[in-house]
């Protein structure tokens, strides 16, 4: 990789704790590299009280979670800022510490989650959500999809890598 620069992270939204960011430019230039050449993990899950001091200290960072969905509340009908109609769901998770934390899914998550909470002998269903905002509402702890590069899974199926 060539012509780009290495600067702080500002404030907002962050997708990893690391203190620095590359930003790119017209004439930078990137090889591809050899898949064999890393070692690729796709999740780096946070522990649930982790998630917790996150919100207390202002640590806004992309996260990956998994927990077992212990409960749940009715689909809402909801108006975007952009006016459109959506849906939105809770749901609350459960750590193998029995820590609980709820999980806000917005839109098509919340579809996705109805067809794998409909299924039968599911149980447990583990939810993994990737790219997840850690939120503070109404003074309890959440997570929630953050724009376009979050990903949920229910019952992941970790050999073959599908939902």
């Amino acid at each position: 990789m060539r012509n780009f620069i290495v600067k702080p992270v500002g404030k907002g939204l962050r997708v990893t704790s690391h203190k620095f960011k590359l930003r790119f430019f017209v004439r930078t230039c990137i090889s591809r590299a050899s898949p064999d050449d890393f070692q690729l993990s796709p999740f780096r899950f946070t522990p649930f009280p982790e998630i917790d001091g996150m919100c207390s200290n202002n640590d806004i960072f992309l996260i990956d979670v998994v927990g077992q969905v212990v409960g749940k509340e009715d689909p809402e009908d909801i108006i975007t800022k952009a006016g459109q109609s959506s849906k939105r769901m809770r749901l609350n998770l459960e750590d193998e510490e029995k820590n609980k934390m709820k999980c806000t899914l917005f839109g098509d998550f919340v579809a996705q989650a109805l067809i794998s909470l409909q299924k039968e002998n599911v149980e447990p269903l583990v939810m993994v959500a990737q790219l997840f905002k850690p939120h503070v509402y109404l003074s309890d702890f959440c997570i929630q999809p953050s724009f376009y590069g979050s990903r949920v899974f229910f019952n992941p199926d970790s050999r073959s890598g599908t939902t």
